[in-house]
């Protein structure tokens, strides 16, 4: 017995020694251990937000969101005012309350022709110096054309872009074009895709327009351009790859259905013939209509949206090669489909995890009820069930309510975004913030991942990854971060970094940074958000003293810092920095523990 009690001593001993030396963030564990999936009730009022845009009750239709990276965040859409509608746009605290110091009462609108025309906003984008961009398409004189405002960060309109803050463009040269979606380049100009009406029927169409808001002729033909591929072809999202060729998401309609269809554009504007055949890929003869692309950094494309028939629909999710060829290790033949029993649902919006995983909102209508509904899949597109029940959720708010896009927070909570009853709704699911997965690769002195769209590229401890670090001149001349990269700024040498941000491309490489020497210690691309997650260790290289941690995206030349105090080990008995050196020394104690116990039994023996 008394034995016994000397064992336990000598391990609570060494237990206390392991402690005093392993900080707590070895180790891993749920601090709320909330499911994913589950209502966030500290978003709002019982994890949702709904929002009135005129001073007296309007009707107004949300369309679209993007987060800022400062973890703000615009939902976007347009608002009947004086019997008309006009573009609308809120900006919520990440919290979900609105920002009152944008605009007037948090909320802007902005009307394009003063004449009682309709003015219909469908997206907004947020440039990296916080300018925003609402897009949409505006009734003119009978007709209806591309446009775009811009407002500064404050909500006020920016006079320098267009005409007095507004642009305008006819893309087929007839009485209808109709914009769904939009996106920025990783130069700043600005992508608007939707359809036009051509020779009596609707063709894909897409215009791009430089920073100043004039379109941009060495884009096409006049900076647009039609794609026809059947009897009325609809665009409906739009995703720029890293080498600047353009993936436009929709369906084509035939005599008999919608067929999913993708087309892809060279920088220039013109078909890439790489792509499919002649730059055109359709799934003939099933009934599918997409309405979100999404690309990975690994160059394949997903692509969301819903297949039906007479009777029902369902979520499908599409992924194929970077040569439009259906991706086959990708759920049955590169497609998947998720229904919610026999209720009609459909898939509106699409983002993904560090970790690669998939997330898709959309609705589902459940009797006499639309619910917002979201799913998450694994990487090969089989349902996640740690999320929701079996990898669904469904939310019911009113018998209207329509989710219409959907985005990451920089904690990895999803924010899902659309209208209830005539006003703007906001919800928010808990979702812990993955840690992005890794694959080995040739290379000695890092690892990374290439699953959907974020890529982590991680250096070892005292190694420095290849890529070349941009100069020191550069990082220096980065804007502050408006919300710190790193919570504890007094760091130490060998101490590993996870640092999660926005305001980036969608797909866009983005370094971390670490200097007063540039030294990259890890990279990976943006997601669908984009937002980007990165792991690094601080180089021993480094030095003591006052460094600069920073983000930065090499091609579009965007990116973020914040000043850091780099000292030596916070452990010199050890000379422990970093957790393989602490766990290491906790082994140690522990052994030696055991071993005075075993010295001791041998003296008193």
């Amino acid at each position: 017995m008394r034995r016994h009690k000397e064992l336990l001593a000598s391990i609570a001993t060494a237990m206390i020694c392991v402690a005093a030396v392993v900080p707590a963030s070895s180790f891993s564990a749920s601090a709320s251990g909330i499911a994913d999936g589950t209502l966030d009730n500290t978003f709002g009022t019982s994890g949702k937000v709904t929002t009135n845009i005129g001073t007296q009750p309007s009707v107004d239709q949300a369309l679209h969101l993007a987060i800022q990276s400062d973890g703000k965040f615009i939902i976007a859409g347009d608002t009947n005012i004086g019997g008309s509608l006009d573009f609308a746009a809120v900006r919520y605290n990440a919290d979900g309350t609105v920002d009152t110091t944008f605009g007037t009462g948090g909320k802007v609108t902005a009307d394009f022709a003063n004449t009682g025309d309709n003015d219909y906003g469908k997206s907004v984008l947020i440039q990296s110096d916080g300018k925003i961009l609402l897009i949409g398409h505006s009734e003119m004189s009978g007709s209806v054309d591309f446009a775009a405002v811009r407002f500064n960060s404050n909500g006020t309109l920016d006079n320098t872009f267009g005409n007095t803050g507004k642009a305008t463009a006819d893309i087929g040269n007839s009485s209808g074009d109709n914009v769904v979606s939009a996106t920025l380049q990783a130069d700043g100009k600005i992508l608007i895709v939707g359809s036009s009406y051509v020779n009596n029927e609707w063709d894909f169409a897409i215009a791009r327009f430089n920073t100043n808001g004039t379109l941009d002729n060495s884009f096409a033909t006049g900076g647009k351009t039609t794609t026809d591929l059947g009897i009325h072809d609809w665009g409906n999202s739009v995703a720029v790859q890293t080498d600047g060729k353009i993936v436009l998401a929709g369906y084509s309609g035939t005599a008999n259905r919608n067929e999913l269809a993708v087309v892809r554009y060279n920088a220039n504007g013109t078909l890439d013939n790489t792509f499919g055949t002649g730059g055109k890929v359709t799934i003939a003869n099933e009934s599918i209509e997409g309405y979100s692309v999404m690309l990975q950094a690994d160059g394949k494309i997903l692509v969301s949206g819903r297949t039906y028939s007479d009777t029902t629909s369902s979520f499908a999710v599409v992924r194929y090669n970077s040569n439009g060829s259906l991706d086959t290790t990708f759920g049955t033949g590169g497609k998947v489909t998720t229904d919610f029993g026999n209720n009609r649902s459909e898939a509106t919006a699409m983002t993904s995890q560090a970790d690669g995983k998939i997330i898709v909102a959309g609705n589902v209508y459940i009797g006499s009820t639309y619910a917002y509904a979201v799913v998450r899949y694994n990487t090969n597109g089989g349902l996640d069930t740690t999320f929701g029940t079996g990898g669904k959720v469904t939310t019911v708010f009113d018998a209207t309510s329509n989710a219409v896009s959907v985005a990451l927070q920089a904690d990895g909570r999803i924010i899902v975004a659309g209208t209830s009853g005539d006003d703007f709704l906001a919800t928010r699911y808990y979702s812990a913030s993955p840690v992005p997965s890794t694959v080995p690769t040739s290379s000695t002195t890092s690892t990374s991942t290439s699953t959907s769209t974020t890529i982590a590229t991680t250096a070892a401890p005292n190694q420095t990854t290849t890529q070349s670090a941009p100069a020191l001149s550069v990082v220096t001349g980065l804007p502050l971060a408006t919300r710190p990269l790193v919570a504890n700024s007094a760091l130490t040498l060998g101490q590993p970094l996870t640092v999660s941000y926005g305001g980036f491309t969608p797909g866009e490489l983005v370094q971390l940074v670490v200097a007063s020497t540039p030294q990259v210690i890890g990279s990976g691309y943006a997601n669908a958000s984009g937002f980007v997650t990165l792991t690094g260790a601080l180089p021993r290289n480094l030095g003591a003293g006052k460094h600069t941690v920073a983000l930065y995206a090499p091609v579009s030349k965007r990116g973020f810092r914040q000043p850091i105090t780099v000292t030596t080990s916070q452990l010199p008995a050890t000379g422990a920095t970093n957790p393989s050196d602490t766990l290491l020394t906790a082994m140690y104690l522990v052994a030696l523990g055991a071993g005075l116990l075993v010295t001791r039994r041998r003296l008193n023996a």
